[in-house]
């Protein structure tokens, strides 16, 4: 018989024909119900040491669905977990439907975030939004939602006096502005840190680009290093 041998139950569900805890020695037919890893299984198909601990029933049950791309028709309660590769997953997040939301419906409910990096230290005198001689770093969104966005990068000032400078990102084809930016006062000679976290709501499904400046009536170069981006999914889906 193909798999799936065992179809998981909530508690509420189990009928009287409970078997007790699954034994490999034991053969099952359709309609009798195990529990194993602390979840109750319903047998589908006759079966004799399959055990429903593990492989794709039991990766279903628990933490839903592998998948790179949101269910077409989804149901209320539903779970699944996002990632880029199954072989090789930058980042993974699980979301749960929640039909009762009027957008974003998959909220997130646990995982990694989507993080890059640029370690090249390198500097600008614009006072407009500008890439560095290294571009970057760079997020592409999976999929449309609410996210928090944390960036930041660690400033290197000369000997003379420096201006305010600002590291922010563009969103897709719209350009980065202060509101988004992590800042700072320099003085001479100083090596500080620029971070910021913001709620973004209301993304598409684009690129966040970091992007820096420095403020006008200051003097000398800022140099960037170890500039980095992350973001986190609040609800997604659109």
């Amino acid at each position: 018989m193909s798999e799936p041998y065992w179809v998981p139950l909530s508690a509420t569900d189990v009928p009287f024909n409970y078997m007790g805890p699954w034994s490999s020695s034991v053969s099952y037919v359709p309609g009798q119900v195990v529990s194993r890893n602390g979840i109750y299984w319903l047998a589908a198909d006759p079966s004799l040491n399959s055990d429903p601990g593990v492989g794709p029933s039991y990766l279903t049950a628990t933490f839903g669905q592998l998948v790179t791309a949101l269910p077409g028709s989804p149901t209320d309660g539903q779970e699944v977990t996002l990632v880029d590769s199954f072989t090789a997953p930058t980042y993974a997040w699980r979301l749960k439907y929640v039909a009762a939301k009027a957008s974003n419906k998959w909220v997130f409910i646990g995982g990694s975030q989507i993080y890059a990096e640029v370690v090249t230290s390198e500097g600008t005198v614009s006072t407009t939004y500008v890439d560095l001689a290294t571009v970057g770093p760079s997020i592409v969104l999976p999929v449309a939602g609410d996210y928090i966005v944390d960036h930041g990068a660690e400033g290197q000032g000369g000997a003379t006096a420096n201006p305010m400078a600002y590291m922010s990102y563009a969103i897709g084809g719209t350009a980065a502005v202060d509101a988004d930016a992590a800042s700072h006062q320099f003085a001479p000679n100083t090596t500080p840190m620029l971070v910021r976290r913001r709620k973004k709501t209301g993304l598409g499904a684009v690129t966040l680009l970091a992007k820096y400046r420095l403020s006008t009536g200051g003097s000398g170069t800022i140099t960037f290093d170890r500039r980095w981006l992350a973001v986190t999914p609040i609800a997604v889906g659109g």
